[in-house]
């Protein structure tokens, strides 16, 4: 038995017996578990955002170089239409003028 909480004139006293001891000592351990689960998954959720930043931020990257791309296609693409048709047309201009 172990007295704690106590004025040198001989005040209130906390008695500690062995059973109080052990469910202290149980309570604090439930509380450091409590407290080191809530930390670590504060720890792995603060990880997890910035991994999920860092994947915005490369979808990103990619949606630029993308949209860069596609306007670049576009163009090729309206270019390509163009000489097609020139092709065509300079094509049937040289089977007319055979036959004339």
């Amino acid at each position: 038995m172990i007295k704690i909480w106590g004025s040198p004139s001989g005040g209130h006293y906390l008695t500690v017996t062995t059973t109080t001891g052990l469910a202290i000592v149980l309570l604090a351990a439930v509380n450091l578990l409590i407290a080191g689960s809530f930390t670590f998954y504060g720890t792995f959720v603060s990880d997890l955002n910035a991994r999920r930043r860092s994947m915005l931020q490369e979808l990103a990257s990619a949606y630029a170089h993308l949209s860069e791309t596609m306007a670049e296609n576009t163009e090729l693409h309206a270019k390509l239409v163009a000489r097609s048709r020139e092709a065509g047309v300079l094509d049937v201009r040289t089977r007319m003028a055979g036959r004339a």
